[in-house]
């Protein structure tokens, strides 16, 4: 059977049935399942579950942990990427960038412990949930049967917390940064060219909408619920879009030693859209780009007319592996290991496309680098989503 990562290799029936026995009359392991709190399961050199504790049979909501017995880990949460493969979890694409997948197989390759972070979409029900652990894999031998403990810590609330603050302060901080800027310079007495001030007025103004809309941004994503954003019906043109992005990134730090080109010659069409999530959206795009763009090096923004749209292009020369590409728009995964990672580009797909009605999507090659699309329609009408307000 094809792998991506992952031994595809499963235990015959009788040998599961043995390993299980062994898992099970082995004292040091019965002493952890019922001693240690948390979630922890037991698995064999296969990566299938031979025993689990009362903490993984409750957090599963089973009535026992027999139905659980022989399966991998991701099948047993039902992960989106577990049945990508016929030799099911541990052999997709995405399996070769999981935190647990990685610890196991690290583990049990160099026979000590391994420790790493798993962000994870599970579907169940019909519905998806994303949850972020802490994975910790020990190896353990009764008789001459290898075995893995693997203990699971879900920290899923502190990561959204270190998300929710990394992010949002970072952003009001560019905000108010600019809000102080221009008063200062409106309040110098010498300061008294009118165009300069009127231009500094309307920076002040549009900064302070912006400010209020970023937190009821934050507040839409600490919800995680999208009922809880108030869709603004704003007709401005594309240029404007890309003009305030220009103003935005002019103070940030991630441009420092790299060239960030805005297209000059812009499409005159306009856009029924939310102006603040808008920006947002491709503000993250940006970022993201940036982010993987080393020093000396160019990012490229420009806006495509199509018919009955548009589309907004960022490019860098970066490319994305397959592994990593599998899982760009998943919530909690990041390919910098700190907590509060992992948000930019998943609320840049929910944003984009679960609320303002457009399309988030990007090609990545080796000799062409990686190109973010975002596509909205420009036919005049509303965009898609709740019911709005007003700007102000």
């Amino acid at each position: 059977m094809k792998t991506y990562f992952a031994p595809p290799g499963r235990s015959r029936d009788d040998e599961l049935a043995r390993e299980i026995e062994a898992a099970g009359n082995n004292f040091v392991i019965d002493e952890v399942l019922h001693s240690i709190g948390g979630v922890i399961a037991v698995l064999n050199a296969h990566r299938q579950i031979v025993a689990v504790n009362d903490g993984l049979i409750e957090m599963l909501g089973i009535p026992h942990g027999r139905e659980i017995l022989g399966l991998r880990p991701g099948e047993m949460v039902h992960c989106i990427h577990a049945q990508e493969m016929e030799a099911g979890c541990g052999t997709s694409r995405a399996c070769a960038s999981c935190g647990a997948a990685i610890s196991i197989v690290a583990s049990l390759a160099t026979n000590k412990a391994e420790e790493a972070t798993c962000a994870l979409t599970v579907r169940n029900g019909g519905k998806r949930k994303d949850m972020y652990f802490r994975v910790r894999c020990a190896p353990v031998m009764h008789s001459e049967t290898r075995l893995l403990l693997l203990f699971l810590q879900d920290i899923s609330y502190p990561q959204r917390l270190a998300a929710l603050e990394r992010v949002f302060f970072h952003d009001i901080n560019n905000i108010v940064a600019t809000i102080v800027n221009a008063t200062h310079i409106l309040a110098n007495p010498e300061f008294d060219e009118f165009e300069d001030k009127q231009r500094l007025l309307e920076t002040t103004r549009s900064c302070s909408v912006r400010l209020a809309n970023e937190i009821q941004i934050q507040r839409c994503m600490s919800r995680d619920d999208g009922s809880a954003y108030r869709l603004a019906h704003d007709s401005l043109p594309v240029g404007q879009v890309l003009q305030d992005l220009e103003e935005i990134f002019s103070a940030n730090d991630l441009v420092n030693g790299k060239r960030l080109s805005f297209q000059k010659e812009v499409p005159p069409v306009h856009l029924v859209t939310d102006a603040s999530l808008l920006v947002r959206v491709l503000n993250n795009i940006i970022t993201n780009a940036l982010e993987a763009t080393p020093r000396n090096r160019e990012v490229r923004v420009w806006v495509e007319q199509l018919q009955g749209k548009v589309r907004f292009c960022v490019w860098n020369e970066a490319y994305i592996v397959p592994e990593v590409a599998a899982r760009v728009f998943q919530r909690n995964f990041s390919t910098k290991a700190k907590m509060g990672r992992g948000y930019g580009t998943y609320s840049m797909k929910f944003f984009g496309e679960e609320i303002l009605g457009g399309e988030v999507g990007f090609t990545t090659s080796i000799e062409e680098g990686t190109t973010f699309r975002f596509t909205l329609e420009n036919s005049g009408d509303e965009p898609r989503g709740r019911e709005g307000f007003p700007s102000s």
